[in-house]
């Protein structure tokens, strides 16, 4: 049941991508930039998104006649749970609409908020289902229960704490801009699927005899850098309506802002990056068990060193939307897609999984160097060895303390290099008042003695 389950939300998520068009971040940057006019961007792209899910059925509809022609053993329960999905997809594609105005407005603690909610709710109600038997087909039924719940809630607090006011009447020229600009961005959404994931299928096919043990071993290192990755993730979203309107009105603030972003992930990338190198055998053995040593361990020690470059990409790829730059960004994603597959294909067969790892950690360069190009393109002076020298400096002294120590203990070696790295921050002044006023502009106000 996993199995099939695994494959109708594979599906669901292309439907996902293509019925979402890029509207996610078209209403962060532009909503952000003009905030008097959200309700008319809401009103009309939420219309927009019930046009583009049709688009969206497409993959959906091909997977359903392929399996119906060719007799390939889905059954229907799997096809049926592929439909209830995407009917919940439905629901949450218009709920991301509402969770971009809080974004726009600078609440992202309300639908943070509201995701935990939402993962209480799914916890419960697929407990519930699977006790009474009804499987994954009663699983994606919840799905469906918990989209309508979040979507009226989300409704009722956006259009109680903000002003969202019409006229919400169609909008032909604001449509037909939000749907050629999101096209790119719905492009490079699905290039991006496609760089992250493209490493395992590839390991299963080219890996030889232990193939499928390889995707195992390497699936569980991976599984730590999808679960780190909401890190940049949540603070890239929080700054995404911050720089937009900064990109707008002035670049130097602009610039300010995402070089104290890309500083901020790199301060935590870094040394947890360290921290896991050495604590991959408990990680792995914890997750896993340990069938999946000691490969799962060194699979994520490689791995793991791809975060750095990720989360800095994470955070350029988004200022270089909010400086309007969206459609040279899907060059980028081809060339690193094109990169990330090639050198799989060449790599893997000779060297499996340890190929799948620093093809990924090369991959990530490549796009680095690709978004660098188009960022100064409109935002020059980023001075990447002035930010980054002192981040990679401590590192490489906590990773001295971590293995001197680790020689005569584990844990000892952990402390000595957590003692050397956070000394380095406060010897080095990694923090100017600068960057300071800007994370307060970011944090709670309960949270923003941590800048003094």
């Amino acid at each position: 049941d996993s199995g099939n389950y695994a494959v109708a939300i594979s599906v669901a998520l292309w439907f996902d991508i293509i019925a979402n068009w890029g509207l996610d971040a078209l209403i962060i940057r532009d909503g952000a930039q003009n905030k008097g006019q959200i309700g008319r961007y809401l009103y009309n792209t939420t219309i927009l998104r019930l046009f583009t899910m049709l688009l969206g059925l497409i993959p959906v509809l091909l997977f359903v006649g392929e399996a119906f022609i060719n007799g390939d053993g889905y059954p229907r329960n799997v096809l049926l749970a592929l439909g209830l999905i995407a009917v919940g997809m439905v629901f949450s594609g218009i709920g991301k609409g509402l969770t971009g105005v809080f974004y726009v407005f600078d609440a992202a603690e309300y639908p943070a908020t509201l995701a935990t909610v939402t993962t209480i709710l799914k916890v419960a109600f697929g407990v519930t289902v699977l006790l009474l038997g009804w499987g994954f087909i009663g699983l994606a039924a919840v799905s469906i229960l918990t989209n309508i719940i979040t979507l009226s809630l989300l409704s009722l607090l956006a259009f109680r704490k903000f002003p969202i006011h019409g006229p919400y009447t169609l909008d032909r020229p604001l449509l037909k801009n939000a749907f050629r600009v999101g096209w790119p961005l719905m492009l490079n959404h699905l290039l991006a699927t496609v760089f992250f994931k493209i490493d395992q299928p590839l390991l299963f096919r080219l890996g030889g005899d232990n193939a499928a043990q390889q995707v195992g071993w390497y699936n569980s290192a991976y599984k730590w850098v999808d679960a780190l990755n909401i890190i940049p993730s949540f603070l890239t979203i929080a700054l995404f309506p911050i720089i937009s309107r900064q990109a707008k009105d002035n670049i130097a603030d602009a610039r300010r802002t995402f070089r104290m972003a890309v500083k901020l992930l790199v301060l935590v990338a870094l040394p947890l990056a360290a921290t896991i190198t050495l604590l991959a055998n408990i990680m792995i053995g914890t997750l896993g068990g340990s069938e999946f040593l000691p490969h799962g361990a060194i699979a994520l020690r490689i791995v793991i060193w791809s975060i750095p470059i990720g989360w800095i990409n994470s955070v350029t790829n988004y200022t270089i939307i909010s400086l309007g730059l969206e459609k040279r960004l899907t060059g980028g994603f081809i060339v690193g897609v094109l990169f990330n597959t090639i050198g799989n294909i060449l790599l893997i067969p000779r060297f499996g999984y340890v190929a799948a790892g620093f093809t990924t950690i090369a991959s990530e360069l490549i796009l680095l160097i690709m978004f660098n190009y188009y960022l100064t393109q409109k935002m020059p002076e980023i001075n990447w060895l002035q930010l980054l020298w002192r981040p990679v400096v401590i590192t490489g002294f906590m990773l001295g303390g971590l293995w001197v120590g680790a020689s005569v203990n584990l844990w000892l070696g952990l402390f000595i290099g957590m003692t050397l790295y956070l000394g380095g921050i406060w010897l080095l002044g990694i923090f100017g008042d600068e960057e300071r006023n800007i994370l307060n502009q970011i944090l709670p106000t309960r949270l923003q003695f941590m800048t003094r």
